[in-house]
C-alpha cells in the first residue's frame, strides 16, 4: 500500500486510503506490507496517525515476512515491529528518527536476514534492534563520506565478522569510488559481495590501477558490481581495455568470481579459470 502527501492532505483518494487502512487489518494472511507517507513537517504529515494509528497500535499479521516503511519512527511503529519481530525476514526502513527514538526498548529480530535503509536511518535503527542473522544490507541515498562511514560502522557492530557470504549494496551512493572502498575495507573487510551503484569517478579518465591498492585488501570479495549511472562515463578509463581492467581486478582479489564495471558493451564478466574472464549476462 502506498500513500503520498497529496492523499494525506485530503486529496481525491484520501477517503479510499482511509477505507483501505480499515480493511487492511482483516488480511490475516498478509506476507508483504509497504506503507509510505509524509514525515513530520511534510504536507499531510499530521494525518498519518489518523490513517495508520489503528494498525500500529493493535493489529498483528502472523504471516508478515516483508515490511517496508517510510514514516517517522514513533513508539507506535516500534510496537508494531515488536509484535512482528519474530517473523520478519526482510525490513526496509527509510524512516525519520527523532530524539524520542533513543528511549525506545531494543527489539530482537531473530529471523531478519535483509535490511534496507537510508544512510541516515541505518545508525539509529540499529541502535534499537538486534539482528543476529543479518546476511544482506542495502544502504541508499548517501551524499557524503561521513554519512557512509556512520552507516557502515553501525552495520559492522551487528553482523557476524566471520560471515563469508555477507552482501553489501550501496545504491544512490554519491561518493568517490576510492572513498567508498577505503570506508568499506575499514569497517567490513570480510564482505563477499559489494555493489556500488552511483559511485563517482575520482578524476576524469581515471585509471583503475589507481584503485588496486584498495582492492587487494578485499581478500574475501567474490563479486563486485559497479553498474553504469549518471555519474560514470561510458568511455571508461584511459590506456586500458575493460578486459584488461577485469583481469587486473582478478589478480588483486584472488576470490573474485564476478565483476561488473560502468563502461563497455558487456554487462559483466565471470572468471573462467585463473586469469581467464568471459563476458556474461548473469552477473
Amino acid at each position: 500500500m502506498y500513500v503520498d502527501g497529496e492523499f494525506m492532505s485530503g486529496g481525491p483518494l484520501y477517503g479510499f486510503c482511509r477505507l483501505a487502512t480499515s480493511v487492511l487489518p482483516l488480511l490475516s494472511n498478509l506476507t508483504t506490507l509497504e506503507l509510505d507517507g509524509p514525515t513530520e513537517g511534510e504536507p499531510g504529515g499530521d494525518k498519518v496517525p489518523i490513517l495508520y494509528g489503528k494498525i500500529w497500535r493493535g493489529v498483528s499479521f502472523p504471516c508478515l515476512r516483508d515490511l517496508s516503511l517510510r514514516l517517522d519512527h514513533t513508539e507506535d511503529i516500534h510496537g508494531f515491529l515488536s509484535r512482528h519481530g519474530k517473523a520478519l525476514e526482510r525490513l526496509t526502513c527509510n524512516s525519520s528518527f527523532g530524539e524520542t527514538s533513543k528511549m525506545l526498548k531494543k527489539l530482537h529480530l531473530p529471523r531478519l536476514v535483509f535490511l534496507n535503509g537510508y544512510g541516515d536511518s541505518i545508525p539509529p535503527l540499529l541502535e534499537v534492534v538486534k539482528v543476529p542473522h543479518l546476511k544482506e544490507v542495502v544502504i541508499t541515498n548517501v551524499f557524503w563520506p561521513g554519512e557512509l562511514q556512520s552507516a557502515l560502522a553501525a552495520v559492522a557492530t551487528v553482523i557476524d565478522a566471520q560471515d563469508q557470504a555477507f552482501r553489501l549494496r550501496l545504491t544512490h551512493c554519491h561518493c568517490n569510488l576510492s572513498s567508498i572502498l577505503q570506508l568499506v575495507i575499514a569497517q567490513i573487510p570480510t564482505v563477499a559481495h559489494l555493489d556500488v551503484e552511483g559511485a563517482r569517478w575520482d578524476t576524469a579518465g581515471a585509471c583503475f590501477s589507481e584503485y588496486m591498492g584498495d582492492f587487494e585488501k578485499f581478500q574475501n570479495l567474490k563479486s563486485f558490481k559497479w553498474p553504469p549511472s549518471l555519474y560514470t562515463s561510458q568511455a571508461g578509463p584511459t590506456g586500458i581495455t575493460i578486459h584488461e581492467t577485469v583481469v587486473l581486478f582478478g589478480k588483486h582479489c584472488p576470490k573474485l568470481e564476478k565483476c561488473q564495471l560502468p563502461y563497455g558493451d558487456k554487462p559483466g564478466w565471470i572468471r573462467s579459470l585463473g586469469d581467464m574472464w568471459i563476458p556474461s549476462e548473469e552477473v
